[in-house]
Parts: C-alpha cells; sequence; structure tokens
C-alpha cells in the first residue's frame, strides 16, 4: 500500500459513513486519486529522462561537432555525431509528441482535486459543513465525479492546432 492510499485509508475511517459507503469511498475515490499520482509521478520520470538524453546527446553532438583534428577524425567520431543527433531529434520528438511534462501536472492536478475534496469531507469544512453524513457523501459524490468528468473531457475536447502531413488540422471533438 503506497503512502497516498495509507493516508487516504486514515481519512476514511473518520467519516460517519456506513461501511458500503466508505467501501464505495475506497473503490472509486482512493482509486482515481492513486491512479492520477501514480501517472504523474510516471510522466514526470518519463518527460526528465526525454529532456536528460536530449542535453546530453546535444552536448555529445556539439563537443564532437566542434572538436578539430590534425588528420581525418576517427570513424567513431563520425558514428558518434550520428547517434548523438539521432538521439537528440528522437528524444526531443518524443518528449512534444506525448506532451509528458503536461500530462504529468494535469495528472497531479487531479489527483490533488481528488484528495482536497475528501479532506474537507473529512474536516466538514466549507461546503460541507452543518450537512448530514448522507447528504455530505452525496455532494462529494457529485463533486468528485465532476471533477473526473471535466478532467477527461478536457483531455479530449482540447483543440490541437497543429497540422497533420496532409496538410489538414485536427482536433477532438
Amino acid at each position: 500500500m503506497s503512502w497516498l492510499e495509507e493516508t487516504l485509508e486514515k481519512a476514511i475511517t473518520c467519516y460517519p459513513f456506513s461501511d458500503v459507503q466508505k467501501d464505495l469511498v475506497r473503490a472509486r475515490w482512493v482509486q482515481l486519486a492513486t491512479y492520477s499520482d501514480n501517472k504523474a509521478s510516471d510522466s514526470q520520470k518519463k518527460s526528465r529522462n526525454l529532456k536528460l538524453a536530449t542535453l546530453i546527446a546535444g552536448a555529445v553532438t556539439t563537443t564532437l561537432g566542434g572538436a578539430t583534428f590534425t588528420q581525418a577524425p576517427p570513424q567513431w567520431v563520425s558514428y558518434g555525431l550520428t547517434t548523438a543527433g539521432i538521439t537528440t531529434l528522437l528524444a526531443g520528438g518524443l518528449e512534444q509528441n506525448f506532451k509528458y511534462s503536461e500530462n504529468h501536472q494535469r495528472y497531479r492536478a487531479f489527483s490533488e482535486n481528488v484528495q482536497r475534496e475528501m479532506y474537507l469531507l473529512a474536516t466538514r469544512s466549507q461546503h460541507y459543513a452543518g450537512l448530514s453524513p448522507e447528504k455530505a457523501f452525496s455532494v462529494a459524490s457529485i463533486i468528485i465525479e465532476d471533477i473526473n468528468s471535466n478532467s477527461v473531457s478536457q483531455m479530449f475536447s482540447k483543440k490541437n492546432t497543429e497540422e497533420e502531413p496532409d496538410g489538414r488540422g485536427w482536433e477532438y471533438e
């Protein structure tokens, strides 16, 4: 069990809900928060690794390209330049194509929003203050599902202004 799951489990135990409602919270809300948290960490690692590969390959390309030799450069220099250049191109292209950095931010924000609602519910703060347990559970369910729905709709309704190779623009909608 991860740190996040343990923390959320402790929060769930203080909810004045029935066992069925607590099981629903564990099955849906905790799963949403931990999945998004894990995806955010994964996207962050991929983004960091691709950026690091781009920097290293760019440095190697620059160093080998700027080296002066008294004779014709050894064959490995040519191979090194080609390999470093291709690595730079691929790493930059992969980062741009899969947008790991943006995905990291999106997943992290989603996870934090779900965790925030669970915290507000556990402490009966803000819009949960004074509500009965049944009403608070109902309100939290609606808010968390709205957060989920908005997150998914943002991902697929975001217009992309780039063009396909045939010159036509494309978008999700």
